[in-house]
């Protein structure tokens, strides 16, 4: 079975989510796409990709590197119109020119869900119980579930509760179910057999402390062989859940290197 941590962060995503972070002005993160790339190969990943906030560069400057076992990855920030409720969906295997579409698209998710069904990208919905912008509601959730066929069933940024009620929810979704919801708010499901999710992992490491951690498996012998997996659901979830010793470790990394970053500056 291949392993792949589908979530992680590098010094190409620039805002934080974290309040305190973003008090202090720090970067999201100072780990270098380098240093993901060996520690994910050190940690037993088979493949690697970094999923940057709105950004494909460190997984695409990556890829060109090492094409044999990288693909490239993005973390898009989307949004309910009706409400204005923020998701994080990551989105895997596109190339500029779709992540040019996928960026503009961004602002209206059923506009985003549309473009990614159309292109057979591989994808996931983040941290899908999280309220990112305190407005998700169970309505939303809902939507979410006709919406997307793939979920994030364990971050490793989120305790093991939320981690295990999203699959419990997912798992026990029902052919019924999944036809009255679409009946309720007009949504053509993501595919036709949508009571059937996948689920991948990953770390959603910020820091570069749990990299390779949480993961996604499956049984591919190449990356592209691998999103074709996550594609046609046939992946899972494995590895850590956070806790809150983890996430402020997390914390004080990106403040340290934040620090170590900011005296190395004035000094230069």
């Amino acid at each position: 079975m291949s392993k792949v941590d589908m979530h992680v962060h590098s010094t190409h995503s620039a805002r934080p989510s974290e309040w305190f972070l973003q008090r202090i002005g720090t970067r999201e993160s100072y780990t270098r796409p380098e240093t993901i790339y060996r520690e994910a190969l050190n940690q037993g990943m088979d493949f690697v990709t970094i999923t940057d906030h709105n950004s494909i560069e460190g997984s695409l400057r990556l890829q060109e590197r090492h094409p044999e076992n990288v693909f490239t990855g993005l973390e898009a920030t989307t949004y309910f119109p009706e409400t204005g409720c923020k998701v994080h969906l990551l989105v895997y295997g596109l190339n500029e020119a779709q992540f040019a579409i996928i960026d503009r698209l961004r602002a209206d998710i059923y506009q985003l869900r549309d473009y990614v069904r159309e292109q057979g990208l591989a994808h996931s919905v983040a941290h899908a119980t999280y309220s990112i912008n305190n407005r998700l509601t169970f309505e939303q959730l809902e939507k979410l579930l006709l919406l997307f066929d793939s979920f994030e069933g364990i971050n490793g940024s989120r305790s093991r509760h939320a981690n295990e009620v999203l699959q419990t929810v997912l798992t026990g979704l029902t052919p019924k179910r999944m036809e009255l919801l679409s009946r309720t708010y007009g949504i053509e499901p993501f595919s036709d057999t949508p009571w059937i999710k996948t689920l991948t992992g990953g770390t959603d490491d910020h820091g570069g402390l749990f990299i390779g951690r949480t993961y996604t498996e499956s049984s591919a012998a190449t990356p592209m062989e691998f999103l074709e997996c996550l594609k046609q659901k046939k992946t899972c979830a494995q590895g850590r859940h956070n806790n809150y010793q983890g996430l402020a470790f997390s914390l004080y990394k990106i403040a340290y290197d934040f620090s170590c970053s900011h005296k190395s500056a004035v000094s230069s």
